[in-house]
């Protein structure tokens, strides 16, 4: 969508036909705006998404479109052709069996993970937050880990766990949004620095870590449903190595009715025991 402008200089939107078009994370796109890339386009129609990702969904008027129903929109004029891509074949294959089982309408395919990382998730209770915190201070230095997101359900979550490691000393780097007041919203993400980075799990779309750690799980919203199980999915299968989930008081049963017990650790560093 691009715009002109009438008269008196204010915005018309407008959509430029095009021979080619060329759409991304398809599966945030509203189905009207989906309609307007196919009716833009004079040749041919490219589009990628993944249906499993689509965690604006329930923030979008009139709803988005699940990825394999776009091609029957697609006018007979217009050659339709299907590329299937590997799903989040950067993965860890440990990491990918428990992500599978959080996310909607997904099949785990062994063959289509091309990592040999096989770092086992770990997901670990503690008595509270603050616990959590003094944690995750604790695995970046003691793992020596320089490429780290932390990522949380809600913008206020983000802004209490980058205070409260500030507190604890260290350089961090955050992005959230004040919805009463801009003022005080705050992105100071710098992608060529090794300082972890602190965000909403919806911020983290499309980035990916080393390492992820997931604090304060207790705050997941089960009534929510498929929204918040989406998003915690893309949260998730940011990492391409480590991932810590951390959590105070009952693990939420999106975990533990989805998640075989057999397939995390609940530590965070491996026991070793005394000869």
């Amino acid at each position: 969508m691009v715009y002109s402008r009438d008269d008196n200089g204010e915005k018309i939107p407008y959509m430029p036909t095009a021979d080619y078009i060329i759409v991304d994370e398809i599966q945030d796109f509203t189905k009207e705006e989906i309609e307007e890339f196919i009716n833009a386009t004079k040749k041919n129609f490219f589009f990628f998404g993944d249906t499993a990702q689509s965690i604006f969904d329930g923030l979008k008027e009139g709803g988005t479109l699940p990825v394999d129903q776009i091609k029957i929109k697609i006018p007979q004029a217009l050659d339709a052709k299907s590329f299937p891509l590997y799903r989040n074949y950067r993965l860890p294959i440990p990491v990918a069996k428990v992500a599978q089982s959080i996310g909607i309408d997904t099949e785990y395919v062994e063959g289509t993970y091309k990592s040999n990382e096989q770092s086992v998730p770990r997901i670990i209770k503690y008595d509270n937050v603050q616990s959590q915190v003094v944690a995750i201070k604790r695995i970046i230095q003691t793992q020596n880990l320089t490429d780290v997101g932390i990522l949380l359900p809600h913008n206020d979550d983000v802004k209490n766990i980058y205070d409260a490691l500030n507190e604890l000393g260290g350089n961090y780097e955050a992005r959230y949004n004040d919805k009463e007041d801009w003022h005080n919203s705050k992105d100071t993400l710098n992608f060529r620095s090794t300082n972890p980075k602190i965000m909403t799990y919806h911020s983290a779309k499309g980035l990916q870590f080393e390492s992820i750690i997931l604090p304060m799980l207790e705050d997941y919203d089960e009534e929510h449903g498929e929204s918040d199980r989406k998003a915690l999915y893309v949260a998730m299968t940011r990492t391409y190595r480590n991932l810590y989930i951390m959590y105070s008081g009952s693990l939420p049963d999106v975990i533990r009715n989805n998640v075989d017990s057999s397939l995390y650790k609940t530590t965070e560093t491996d026991t070793i025991e005394d000869i």
